[in-house]
């Protein structure tokens, strides 16, 4: 150790200098700086009467990388790429899913209808036809026609003046004369008190015409009708000995409720009692009373006034009990 003072060298141990007696300098402990990765020493067994052998002198490692803080990057970066691989397949199925399922004509809890390509076709005669005089749903009901069965029981016929018969699922009549009034009846049904609701078109021919619903028929010299016609005029008559008059007025009269031209209308006429009600889409346009006929048969009817032609269609012919 080298004195600061008069520069002569000393031992390393020295205190003071051993020349001018001047206190040296303390060094400090310096400690060893031990390598961060070593090889394990495998301690060998010493063999009894052998030389003990050394251990090789020590090898100093170069200041590189550790393999295992680099080998750990690179699987915890596979870890991470993985678990966001992981992650964008989870939402690219869910977005694909989503819009799969908005594409699908019904969800989970729809019930799908049968098409029609797959319906199971029952031939025409294996199945029973209900009677239009029954129908289980209403007790008050006494006939129902919607004229899709040809053989129903309403008259069909084909002269010069008239025709009457079903036609596309509807019942038509059709005046070829001037001045004259035609019908039909279902069979020969005989009513008291009777509900009757029609509804009604015109097919062809002028708007002065006349069409409508019979009640009480007894023969065609007797029996009550309640019509309107294709211009807006409503009336209720009743034919007597074979001659008809208009009750309560002396005239048809006019409403704006009855639908013009070939518009449809649905009509009710009312036979309870000695009171006859017309109704014509849903209004009570006429109401009188007349106690000659008190039962009979229903029936439809149709007519004309100075233009012959008129072309009437009837559809959901209904008989109810008050």
């Amino acid at each position: 150790m080298i004195c600061s003072f008069c520069t002569k060298e000393n031992p390393d141990d020295a205190v003071i200098c051993s020349y001018c007696g001047a206190p040296l300098p303390v060094q400090p402990e310096v400690s060893p700086v031990e390598p961060l990765f070593t090889e394990p020493v495998i301690s060998e067994v010493q063999i009894p009467g052998e030389p003990e052998v050394l251990p090789p002198a020590p090898t100093v490692i170069s200041p590189e990388k550790p393999k295992g803080i680099y080998s750990n990057k690179i699987w915890w970066l596979v870890g991470c790429f993985g678990v966001v691989l992981i992650f964008l397949c989870c939402g690219i199925g869910a977005l694909a899913a989503s819009r799969l399922v908005k594409n699908l004509p019904f969800s989970s809890s729809t019930i799908i209808p049968i098409p029609t390509s797959l319906a199971v076709i029952i031939p025409v005669d294996t199945i029973p036809l209900i009677e239009t005089s029954t129908a289980p749903t209403d007790p008050n009901l006494l006939l129902f026609d919607d004229f899709s069965d040809p053989e129903s029981g309403w008259d069909r016929v084909d002269e010069a003046d008239y025709f009457t018969d079903y036609y596309s699922d509807t019942y038509r009549i059709i005046v070829y004369t001037d001045l004259s009034d035609s019908w039909a009846n279902p069979g020969d049904n005989s009513f008291g008190d009777v509900h009757i609701e029609v509804d009604a078109t015109k097919n062809g021919g002028p708007d002065d015409n006349d069409y409508g619903i019979i009640c009480r028929y007894q023969s065609a010299d007797d029996f009550y009708y309640g019509v309107i016609s294709s211009d807006g005029y409503y009336g209720i008559l009743k034919v007597i000995g074979g001659s008809a008059d208009q009750l309560g007025y002396s005239e048809l009269q006019f409403s704006e409720t009855i639908r013009q031209g070939t518009q449809p209308n649905h009509m009710r006429f009312d036979c309870a009692g000695d009171v006859l009600s017309l109704y014509v889409n849903g209004q009570l346009l006429d109401q009188q009373n007349d106690s000659d006929l008190t039962q009979g048969n229903v029936g439809l009817l149709a007519g004309t006034y100075d233009i012959p032609g008129t072309d009437i269609l009837f559809d959901n012919f209904t008989v109810t009990r008050p």
